[in-house]
């Protein structure tokens, strides 16, 4: 394989990371918008909301990075040691962290840890499912005060790292 077809997929990767991670951007705006007194929903659906905008957002920042079949188009995933997406910016970097592991954890699936509790459960077991005391999203969800900035700072490390790549691929092919 070229080095040039190794640019390319790359390049194609983050041109789609970006367009996800302003996706993310967006959808953490609302979020953070809809949480404010003035754009509340209706109280019966302000937290089916709030929760499905603070999961997509998730989705939508976590897509980059975990590893997706591309067809050969582009690389399954982005690496972000590979790009140096956090150097310098540790915070950033737990912050990313989170995202994923709340992602792959609870958005993205049950695991059993985040999403039920037998607290209050008596020692002899549950009686049935319904004893089962369920995990809210929402109180994980309302932990990232950091998603826009986390967002951004992604959206502002991808976009000159794509006009790099394209100058490369540009430079090689002349």
């Amino acid at each position: 394989m070229s080095d040039k077809e190794s640019l390319r997929r790359l390049a194609n990767r983050v041109h789609v990371a970006i367009h996800d991670i302003q996706q993310a951007v967006r959808l953490a705006k609302t979020f953070k918008a809809m949480r404010s007194v003035a754009a509340r929903p209706a109280a019966i659906y302000a937290d089916e909301v709030d929760s499905a905008l603070g999961m997509a957002a998730v989705v939508s920042y976590a897509r980059p990075f975990v590893t997706s079949w591309s067809d050969g188009c582009a690389d399954k995933c982005l690496k972000p040691k590979d790009i140096q997406l956090f150097d310098g910016h540790p915070q950033h970097q737990a912050e990313h962290d989170l995202v994923i592991q709340l992602r792959d954890e609870v958005v993205a699936h049950s695991d059993w840890k985040h999403r039920f509790s037998l607290e209050g459960v008596p020692e002899r077991g549950a009686e049935s499912v319904r004893d089962l005391v369920v995990f809210d999203t929402r109180r994980v969800l309302t932990n990232f005060h950091s998603l826009i900035d986390l967002t951004q700072h992604v959206q502002a490390q991808l976009v000159p790292l794509l006009m790099s790549l394209e100058r490369k691929i540009r430079d090689q092919s002349n």
